[in-house]
């Protein structure tokens, strides 16, 4: 994907319109509309403010642009969420798709029996023996009253 594609879509994914974005970057709209539809290129100076104003490292908005790398548009997509995610909400990630790849290498298997803490250790998820909850079946205390209640009621109704 192109640099102005990838600026463009990482603008999309945070609700910016061009003309928020260009107000934010001390620039013209139709200057970053050019540099998304790929016309021209920014300086390296804008670069840095719309990296910022995007809240992205300069890098990263390379690295998404990079084709060679992500001709997978779901690659690319699922990068640029991980990019944008705070530290903690990555780990968190990446282990979800560790359990994912484990899950998927021995079919399809309970996910207590895969559950790994951070430090990699296997843990127990507190499944692994646990009953169903007991349901009590039983009709409230006043239920047979509202059934006589009824049968009370209905008598009265003449019936078509």
């Amino acid at each position: 994907m192109s640099l102005g594609k990838t600026l463009k879509q990482i603008r999309r994914e945070q609700g910016m319109t061009l003309a928020q974005l260009a107000a934010q970057v001390d620039s013209h709209v139709g200057n970053l509309s050019r540099i998304e539809r790929d016309l021209t290129k920014p300086s390296l100076e804008l670069l840095f403010r719309l990296a910022k104003s995007l809240d992205y490292h300069l890098a990263d908005i390379f690295a998404l642009s990079d084709e060679s790398h992500y001709r997978d548009p779901e690659q690319l997509a699922l990068n640029t969420v991980f990019i944008s995610l705070l530290a903690d909400d990555r780990d968190l990630l990446l282990e979800f798709a560790k359990l994912l790849k484990t899950r998927a290498s021995r079919g399809p298997a309970d996910l207590s029996e895969i559950a790994l803490d951070a430090s990699g250790e296997r843990r127990s998820s507190g499944l692994d023996h646990a009953k169903p909850p007991r349901v009590d079946h039983k009709q409230p205390p006043d239920y047979k009253e509202k059934l006589d209640h009824k049968d009370k009621f209905d008598h009265h109704v003449k019936k078509p």
